[in-house]
């Protein structure tokens, strides 16, 4: 008789397994942050502002964890409410087990709305397509060099190349430059000074992730993140237009997050910039800052702004909820994945 599988979430005394289960099925280093013990506390049981269960899925046989899923938290803004949702993340299944890897991740789909991904290995890129997930909108991720020298130094080999990339990333460091122009302000702030008017909401055809104090304070508490920084951006004497969050990880600094949705492309412009320059102000030893958006008007400001092209990726989305159809537009920004803390 075929011995049964069972699948539960996970608890804190699975930690050991889902790192074995991990590093062997996906390649992970067992040093990497991804399988870290307070990364993965914070990111599988620690209570979040969208819920305070476990969000690690696991499938077991014989007592023995054959399948993992974290649904990263996501709560849909859409024109007719707020959604459950989530983003696939450390999806893993042991081969010779059929279908564990699509059962564990049901077990993720249970009373949500919509499942996200972005990016993954060839065997996810393959997979989800099979299970319902369709690409829509990109997200694009994009990166400028803070400190050139030491970008090099740390980043690239030292062989007769070196002097011609130091030298292009010192004239991509230098124009334009990082300065906020006269006129504007970026002021830093606590997340609960943040107007609740900058927040992303839904408009037309699109869905925005939702934000709060609460969910940027989370964010600001993981501990891969050795450094984070709110601001304000305002225009003269005026309110504020727009916010931004920071954070470090490693050497680079993250625009983690910015509001609201449907910025214009010259305030997304300077949103680059204050990104920069608070960068350089505030984050010491950073030596790049990086920046993902999935609007072509924040698109188009952030390139204005000095940044570059790094890569693109469509937003791949499995909806579970009818009332989802209507949406084409998804608007995700770098706090929606674990990607904003590896």
């Amino acid at each position: 008789m075929e011995t049964s599988i069972a699948g539960c979430v996970s608890s804190p005394a699975d930690r050991g397994d889902i790192t074995s289960l991990l590093c062997s099925t996906l390649g992970i280093d067992e040093n990497a942050m991804t399988v870290a013990a307070d990364f993965q506390q914070w990111k599988y049981w620690e209570p979040h502002p969208f819920t305070s269960g476990s969000r690690s899925h696991t499938l077991s046989k014989q007592g023995a964890i054959v399948a993992h899923a974290c649904a990263w938290p996501i709560r849909l803004c859409t024109p007719t409410g707020s959604l459950r949702a989530f983003h696939l993340v450390d999806w893993a299944a042991m081969p010779g087990i059929p279908g564990a890897g699509m059962r564990v991740l049901r077990q993720c789909c249970s009373e949500m709305s919509a499942a996200f991904c972005v990016g993954g290995s060839a065997m996810t890129r393959k997979i989800l397509p099979a299970f319902g997930f369709k690409p829509y909108n990109p997200l694009t991720y994009l990166r400028r060099p803070l400190r050139p020298f030491q970008l090099a130094l740390r980043e690239s080999p030292k062989d007769w190349k070196m002097p011609a990339r130091v030298l292009r990333d010192l004239y991509w460091d230098l124009y334009p430059s990082h300065t906020v122009p006269k006129g504007w302000r970026v002021s830093p702030v606590d997340p609960d000074q943040i107007p609740e008017s900058l927040w992303p909401a839904s408009s037309g055809g699109a869905a925005v992730s939702q934000r709060s104090p609460q969910v940027l304070s989370h964010v600001m508490t993981c501990p891969a993140i050795r450094r984070s920084a709110c601001a304000l951006v305002s225009k003269g004497n005026s309110s504020a237009v727009a916010y931004f969050l920071l954070v470090q990880v490693g050497d680079q600094v993250r625009l983690a997050d910015y509001g609201p949705a449907g910025l214009d492309e010259e305030t997304s412009r300077i949103v680059g910039l204050g990104a920069q320059a608070l960068a350089l102000s505030m984050f010491p030893d950073a030596t790049s800052v990086m920046a993902a958006t999935s609007e072509p008007h924040s698109r188009s400001g952030f390139l204005r702004s000095g940044f570059r092209l790094v890569r693109e990726e469509p937003i791949k989305v499995l909806k579970l909820n009818n009332s989802l159809s209507p949406i084409s537009q998804f608007r995700l920004t770098l706090i929606d994945g674990d990607a904003l803390c590896l």
